[in-house]
């Protein structure tokens, strides 16, 4: 957060990222890299997610084409 906000943090910080040989487009590529489990994971999901509606709405349709009752009566 100090790295957004306060310029005097974000020079020191910056200062010492260099003196270790690295920058802004490499942290940015390491925080990927470790977020890419997780990402994978989350696109998963939601690929899931979309599937499982595709279905339910199919049968929805299904069900109004034919006319006849969603459930079964108890």
């Amino acid at each position: 957060m100090s790295w957004r906000i306060d310029p005097i943090a974000a020079t020191e910080i910056d200062a010492r990222l260099a003196s270790y040989g690295f920058d802004a487009h490499a942290i940015t590529t390491e925080v990927y890299v470790q977020a890419r489990d997780i990402l994978v994971l989350f696109e998963g999901l939601l690929n899931a997610a979309q599937t499982k509606r595709m279905l339910l709405l199919r049968e929805i349709r299904n069900q109004r084409l034919v006319g006849g009752p969603m459930r079964r009566q108890r």
